[in-house]
């Protein structure tokens, strides 16, 4: 009787067996159409493929390992990708993985997501390094893939031509055996079963052989595939924290630049400022001296502002005089410097001087993250003036979109 039931279990078990594994080959199908469309950008259509991949196999866990990804990682919502994080921990008996997927689903909970946005911070040669080491992940991924479906359909085939020899056997020893039970649950006659028993044993042992050999298989392959996800997953980390370092340097370099441009615009600032107050301490003493030798020979003396030196870096100071002309022409249409006060009188024309030079044009010298909008609006208090810096510096400057770190552009008024 128990021999009966037995035999029926396993026949029921093996029919099954094709239904199950149809439904996972095509669960796998869908998520590799997935993983091509989320590649592609298309993070929608991806999803879609996956939830269809749910509805046909529903205890299939690595259907919601993709879908808590694409919501964590690619569509940044962590509440979402939680429950399918959730779903496949209880699932997947990958013990490794489980650790992973619930270090995930924590940050999940709390909120944070993968961090795919420190991406976008990154320099730009970083980040196609990061993308060539990610596609590199991605192709040994797929292999890794290829190659475990590969042999799991192999064992399907050994497993497939396995039964098919128990049918033509069975069809061949076995007869139609029904099983008669009593009513008021009496005792029930046992499965009639012609044939030899030693031929029964022996399908037997080779059919658990067979089990073990699976299983060995299954193991040896679950083995490498967990190698595989260690090597790579320590070739992306080595990869993220060179990439880390290289941004590290990068910023160290910038702002030495920065420090070094700063100290030279004080340099130069500090220079300019000795220079000027060098030219009006020379002017000054050039009018004193002038002024001193009208009073000394007891005569007025006119001091135009016409007859300061235009460029007194080049001139020397104290072999400067008034010609007769400057000084006929000043006494007769400026006004006089009597001997008594002289240097109030000489004061007085070096203004006047200074308030007829033209103002210096103002430099401003591009710093990081430097644009001619922001510009204009730090030297006028309004946007649209970036044309006229643009105009007045279109000879260093054809494109106003292409700023160099350290130009010297000239502000107009």
């Amino acid at each position: 009787m128990k021999t009966a039931i037995s035999i029926i279990l396993c026949l029921a078990a093996l029919l099954a067996l094709p239904g199950c594994l149809n439904k996972r080959e095509t669960a796998r199908g869908l998520i590799r159409d997935s993983q091509e469309l989320r590649d592609n950008g298309q993070i929608q259509e991806a999803r879609e493929k996956l939830m269809e991949a749910v509805r046909i196999a529903p205890a299939y866990p690595e259907t919601y390992l993709e879908l808590g990804m694409l919501h964590d990682e690619y569509l940044k919502d962590s509440a979402s990708a939680a429950p399918f994080y959730e779903e496949f921990l209880k699932l997947s008996k990958d013990e490794e993985m489980r650790a992973k997927v619930a270090a995930w689903l924590k940050e999940a909970r709390e909120g944070i997501s993968l961090p795919l946005t420190s991406v976008a911070e990154m320099p730009p040669e970083a980040r196609e390094l990061l993308e060539q080491r990610t596609a590199q992940y991605e192709e040994l991924r797929r292999q890794l893939i290829n190659r475990y479906e590969g042999e799991l359909a192999k064992l399907r085939e050994e497993v497939a031509a396995s039964k098919q020899g128990e049918d033509r056997t069975e069809s061949a020893e076995l007869t139609v055996a029904t099983l008669d039970v009593k009513p008021g649950g009496g005792e029930a006659r046992e499965l009639t079963v012609p044939g030899d028993e030693d031929d029964t044993l022996t399908k037997k042992k080779a059919a658990e052989e067979q089990a073990a050999v699976k299983k060995a298989e299954e193991e040896k392959l679950a083995a490498q595939k967990k190698a595989e996800d260690e090597k790579l997953a320590a070739e992306k980390k080595a990869a993220e924290e060179k990439l880390a370092a290289e941004k590290k340097a990068e910023e160290a370099k910038l702002a030495a630049e920065k420090k070094a441009e700063e100290e030279r615009l004080a340099a130069e600032r500090e220079r300019l400022a000795k220079e000027k107050k060098e030219k009006a301490e020379r002017i000054d003493a050039y009018v004193d001296k002038i002024v001193k030798a009208g009073a000394e020979a007891g005569q007025s003396t006119t001091i135009s502002t016409a007859a300061l030196p235009k460029e007194p870096e080049k001139v020397g100071y104290p072999e400067l005089e008034l010609t007769d002309e400057e000084k006929e022409g000043a006494s007769s249409t400026n006004a006089v410097a009597s001997a008594e006060a002289p240097s109030k009188k000489a004061g007085e024309e070096v203004a006047g001087k200074k308030e007829e030079e033209k103002p210096s044009p103002r430099i401003h010298v591009v710093q990081q993250g430097d644009n001619l909008g922001n510009i204009s609006r730090k030297y006028y208090g309004e946007f649209k003036r970036w044309k006229d810096i643009a105009e007045a510096n279109k000879e260093i400057l054809p494109d106003p979109n292409k700023l160099k770190l350290g130009m010297k552009l000239v502000i107009p008024e």
